[in-house]
């Protein structure tokens, strides 16, 4: 949310007009970093053998079952194949 304040403070003054008004904004996230991933929670129902299968070879090989879903879904994008 961005508050707009006319006036004389320290920080955030910008120049309204050729007056001696002054515009000064303060608000979240004022930085030029980008924002996060953006991300959304899938739900699906699968078979709970292939689950239990798919889960366990992800931790003993050490990837994160979201990396191997998220790969899978880019590749499919991309190439039409999986």
């Amino acid at each position: 949310m961005i508050t707009i304040i006319k006036g004389f403070l320290e920080s955030y003054i910008y120049p309204f007009s050729l007056s001696k008004s002054y515009i000064i904004i303060k608000g979240e996230n004022m930085a030029a970093t980008p924002k996060g991933p953006q991300k959304i929670k899938l739900d699906y129902y699968l078979d709970r053998d292939i689950y239990n299968v798919f889960i366990k070879a992800c931790g003993s090989r050490g990837y994160a079952p979201q990396v191997i879903i998220e790969r899978l879904m880019k590749k499919f994008s991309e190439t039409g194949q999986i």
